[in-house]
C-alpha cells in the first residue's frame, strides 16, 4: 500500500511540476532584460537593475533639476511585455520628489512605458531614455 501511495505521489508530483506555463514567466522577465542597465554623463547617471524575481531599482542624479529632491531613488515590481515593447513599473519605495513626475513613476501608480531593446541586446530604450547593459 505504501509503494501504490508512494508512486501516485510521484506522478501527481511530476505533473504538477509539468504543468507550470513557462510561456508566461518568459514574458514577462523577458530573460534578457535581467542586469544592470545604466547611462552616465559627468555627474549625472541613471541606473535601473532588473532582478529575475521582477523586482527594479532605479537610481538618478540629474544635475539639471531644480531641486536636489528629484534625485534619489525607487524600488518595486516590474512587467515586460515583449509583445508590446513595453514595460509597467509598480513603485513601492521612492525618495526622488514623489509626485512630481521624477524616475520611473510614483507610489501607487502602475506606470506602462515604451520599452525597446536594440543593439544586439544591449540598450534598452525606455520612454526615450536610452539605457546600456553593463557588463
Amino acid at each position: 500500500m505504501k509503494n501504490k501511495f508512494f508512486a501516485i505521489f510521484c506522478v501527481l508530483l511530476f505533473l504538477v511540476s509539468a504543468c507550470d506555463n513557462d510561456d508566461d514567466q518568459e514574458a514577462n522577465r523577458g530573460a534578457s532584460l535581467v542586469g544592470v542597465w545604466s547611462t552616465v554623463n559627468g555627474v549625472e547617471f541613471s541606473y535601473l537593475v532588473l532582478l529575475s524575481n521582477d523586482t527594479f531599482l532605479y537610481g538618478e542624479n540629474d544635475s539639471s533639476v531644480n531641486s536636489g529632491a528629484e534625485n534619489g531613488l525607487e524600488v518595486g515590481t516590474f512587467f515586460y511585455d515583449q509583445g508590446t515593447e513595453t514595460m509597467s513599473f509598480n513603485i513601492t519605495y521612492d525618495d526622488n520628489d514623489p509626485g512630481n513626475d521624477s524616475g520611473v513613476g510614483n507610489i501607487g501608480d502602475n506606470d506602462v512605458v515604451s520599452a525597446v531593446l536594440s543593439n544586439e541586446e544591449n540598450t534598452l530604450t525606455i520612454a526615450g531614455l536610452e539605457l546600456t547593459r553593463e557588463l
